[in-house]
Parts: structure tokens; sequence; C-alpha cells
């Protein structure tokens, strides 16, 4: 169940209702304070779809660049020396096997 709107419970704009229910820090809290075990969250529609859809771009390009970042510590090749789907396989290898960190 996907969709664009914000908790009433922690503030935070969610993309997805039903992930977003086990991580809410707010919800954790009323959990931890035994208020309530069941308790889930409300939420309220974004309309500025616009805007949501920027604030989605550029968290989007962040990762990319952190992905990017992490493609050339562990493999040493640069973006002119590879191609897009050389880094998606890798990219796609490291979900099945991640390598570890390079010092």
């Amino acid at each position: 169940m996907t969709s664009n709107c914000k908790c009433n419970l922690c503030g935070e704009e969610v993309y997805n209702r039903e992930l977003h229910n086990s991580s809410c820090k707010a919800l954790d809290k009323l959990v931890v304070a035994d208020v309530s075990s069941s308790y889930t969250p409300s939420y309220t529609p974004i309309t500025d779809w616009k805007e949501q859809h920027k604030k989605i771009h550029i968290e989007l390009h962040k990762n990319l660049d952190a992905l990017l970042a992490d493609f050339i510590r562990h493999t040493d090749k640069r973006l002119h020396d590879t191609n897009i789907l050389q880094f998606m396989e890798w990219s796609y290898q490291q979900t099945l096997n991640p390598t570890e960190e390079k010092l």
C-alpha cells in the first residue's frame, strides 16, 4: 500500500504506510511507555504532489551519489571506465553478497 502522506504521530513523510507502521519512532515511544501496543498511526494525504515529487528525486540523487561512491571505492573503477550495465550488475550483486569495506 503505497501512499504520499504524513504520519500524524511523528510528522514524517511516508511513502509506504505498512513499512512506516513497523518503524515509526514515535510509535516506539508509545509502546515503550506501554500506552498501546496495538496503536496504528493515522495519516494525512500530502496534496502538493510537485513538492513531494521534488523531495523524492532529491533523496534518490543522494542515494545514487552514495551508491556510485561505494562502487568506485570497491571496484577502483572510475565512471569513464565502466558503463551503466556494469554498474547495475555490481549493485545487484552487492544485494546478494556484499563485499567488505576497504580501508
